[in-house]
Formats: structure tokens, C-alpha cells, sequence
């Protein structure tokens, strides 16, 4: 079940097993009467294709899309730890809380709020930032009883097109910039904006380092730049190009323990596995899709990889441990219905 290693490995084969035991328990057996969640959880996922927010049960090889958290939802990003989503909805903006109890609460944050196009969470579930389609910026920090609003910017003021978008706890926003004379990255604060390092066309941004470093893809120049604290505008640094296997970067994402940056290419239908923590050369893996991101999936150890395009498309996912390795997650509510 995997587009990497393709014979059914024993790990692989006592995944099956797991999964087909947890679907064939009663329900009771694995949760209370009112759970919506049933079975081993890998994280949750904004599903574009069922305008809803479903959890991916079972473990890697060996899961599917549940039934709705929440639906009825034009755009959604769920937090790092599952917990809470920002949702897009008829033009207003909600925070829903409690994702991993039987019934999410749903507040309003924003009405008349536009047309979202990105949401995004910094690590710690802590802030949340929307970019809409004319250029609109809104941050929040997001706490256990409040919501506080402390950015507000029109990205358009830039010259461009917000293409890629990074928030830390504080609120303040990386914006990478797609313009036609000029594109850059930008640091947006409440105090405004200001420019950190021309890329012609910036495609993904990472924190890395507790939000001290930035990692940023180009996707015009085919190249993977740091900026080692970047908040002091130091220059950037060539971390990979086209030599060392980078082709239209789509994606880009630090692995959970800090050690490798994970690069998506579109072109080539890859992935480039960089090694951070010492001189190696980066791993490359052949996909059977073309990847559109690299997100690390909320309240799970796995990451993102596209987004359904087609009902009966199934999401992609990568797992780093214990071997880097890509699996589909199929959309039907459960595999055993087929």
C-alpha cells in the first residue's frame, strides 16, 4: 500500500492486521457511546473534496478518511496538537475547539471575513494566521480561554501575491511574497512589514530552530535557502539547488526532531530528504503523484502531501520513522465496506 516500497513488508502486513481487529470490535470496545472518533487516530485532515474536516484512522498502510468532525466548510486548518481548527464558512471565520472530544464547539471569530486562501498554525497550537485571496492578513494567539487578536496587514500594499505563509507564537507572520518585478519574504509584525531576502518566486516557508531560523523553497530559482536567525537580517544561506536534486520545490517542512528538511518537488514527483544534522548526501524518493505541499498532519506523526483533487482520490502521506516511506490514505469511510 505504499507508492515507496511496494511487496507487503511484516510491519506492513501487522498493520493490516491491527486495523481489520480495531474495525471488526464494537464500537464500545474502542470508545464511549458518544465518540466520533473510533479506532487508532494518525492525525486529522482538512478534506477539500468533502468540505470537512475527517480524522485518518489506523496507522500508516493501513487506514482511511473517517466520518466528519465538522462539515459544511469552505477552507480549514486544524492546530499541530488536534485540538482546535480555524474554518472558513460562508464568508465568516469560526475557531473550533475540543476536535478531540465528542463534539466540537464552534465559536465565531470574524464575520464578513472574505475568501481565505491560506491558514496556517505555528508548532505550538498557539497562533493562527489567514491570508485571503485580496491580500488581507489576520493573526490571532489563541489560548485556553481567550482568543486575541494582534495582527492585521494588507499583504497586496507588497507588490504581489502572498504564496507562502508562516506564523510564530508571538503572531508575527512570514510571508513569502510572488510579485512581478520583485518578489521577497517578508516579516509582518504589528509594528509592519519589512523585507528579509529577495526570492523571485517564493513557494514555501518553514520555522525551524524555535522559530529562529527560516527555511525558504524558490521555485523560480530551484533553490532551498536559510536564514539562520532571521529576524536580525542576516544573509541567506545556499542550503540545496538543482546539483543536489532540488526541481520545482512545491513543499517544505523540518522533520519533527529537527534533523532533516523535507522538500517536495512537483516536476519530478519527488521528494528530497536532506539530512540537517550531518554532511550526507539527501535522499530521494519517486512518488506516483505529484505533490502540492509538505504539512505536518495535525495530531499525528505523519505528513501531508497533497490534497484530493477527485472524490475518489486518496490523500498521501509520508511517515519518516522508521524508515521514510509514503502511503495513500483512501477516502471511503471504511475499507471494509468495499
Amino acid at each position: 500500500m505504499s507508492s515507496v516500497l511496494r511487496k507487503v513488508t511484516p510491519t506492513m502486513l501487522s498493520r493490516i492486521l491491527i486495523i481489520l481487529a480495531v474495525c471488526l470490535l464494537p464500537l464500545g470496545a474502542v470508545a464511549s457511546e458518544q465518540a466520533r472518533l473510533a479506532g487508532p487516530v494518525s492525525g486529522l485532515v482538512f478534506d477539500h473534496q468533502a468540505h470537512a474536516i475527517r480524522p485518518v484512522i489506523g496507522v500508516p498502510g493501513a487506514s482511511y478518511l473517517g466520518e466528519p468532525l465538522a462539515a459544511g466548510i469552505d477552507l480549514a486548518a486544524v492546530s499541530p496538537d488536534g485540538r482546535l481548527a480555524l474554518a472558513a464558512q460562508e464568508g465568516s471565520l469560526f475557531l473550533l475547539r475540543k476536535l478531540d472530544g465528542a463534539q466540537p464547539v464552534w465559536s465565531l471569530l470574524e464575520e464578513a471575513a472574505g475568501l481565505p486562501e491560506r491558514i496556517v498554525w505555528n508548532r505550538a497550537s498557539s497562533a493562527v494566521a489567514v491570508v485571503s485571496t485580496a491580500g488581507r492578513l489576520r493573526a490571532w494567539r489563541i489560548a485556553a480561554d481567550e482568543t486575541v487578536a494582534v495582527l492585521a496587514s494588507d499583504l497586496s500594499a507588497l507588490g504581489g501575491r502572498a504564496t507562502a505563509l508562516a506564523v510564530d507564537a508571538s503572531g508575527s507572520v512570514v510571508a513569502g511574497i510572488e510579485a512581478e518585478q520583485a518578489g521577497g519574504i517578508y516579516l509582518v509584525s504589528p509594528e509592519g512589514s519589512r523585507l528579509l531576502a529577495s526570492a523571485a518566486r517564493p513557494s514555501a516557508v518553514a520555522l525551524a530552530n524555535g522559530d529562529r531560523d527560516l527555511y525558504v523553497a524558490d521555485r523560480a530559482r530551484q533553490e532551498i535557502l536559510l536564514l539562520r536567525g532571521f529576524r536580525d537580517a542576516g544573509a541567506p544561506a545556499l542550503v540545496a539547488n538543482q546539483s543536489l536534486g532540488v526541481s520545482d520545490p512545491v513543499g517544505l517542512a523540518v522533520s519533527a526532531d529537527g534533523k532533516a528538511l523535507i522538500v517536495a518537488g512537483a516536476a519530478d514527483r519527488s521528494l528530497l530528504l536532506i539530512d540537517l544534522s550531518a554532511p550526507a548526501p539527501a535522499l530521494s524518493i519517486e512518488l506516483e503523484f505529484e505533490p502540492s505541499r509538505v504539512e505536518p498532519l495535525p495530531g499525528g506523526p505523519l505528513f501531508l502531501l497533497n490534497s484530493r483533487g477527485a472524490p475518489h482520490e486518496p490523500l498521501q502521506v509520508l511517515e519518516m520513522a522508521p524508515t521514510p516511506a509514503v502511503y495513500f490514505v483512501p477516502a471511503q469511510s471504511n475499507p471494509l465496506e468495499d
